[in-house]
């Protein structure tokens, strides 16, 4: 997975241009979902994505965007 910005990672140190991208990836968020994703959900999305390739037997890289990440149930 490449994701973009991670969106709601919590941090004990403090990152104002995180906070800054995170401003900005928030309001282009809102044209494509390429640009940010939350953190739970690109958890969620490895563990999904993993799974099936342990369904298929597989032990090839496969590539998921935020797109399809957000996507994945």
């Amino acid at each position: 997975m490449s994701p973009g910005f991670l969106k709601h990672a919590k941090r004990s140190d403090s990152r104002p241009a995180e906070s800054f991208f995170g401003y900005l990836t928030g309001f282009l968020g809102y044209f494509t979902s390429a640009v940010e994703i939350p953190v739970q959900k690109l958890g969620e999305s490895m563990v999904l994505a993993g799974l099936k390739q342990l369904k298929e037997k597989s032990n090839k890289t496969i590539f998921v965007s935020n797109k399809e990440a957000l996507n994945l149930n």
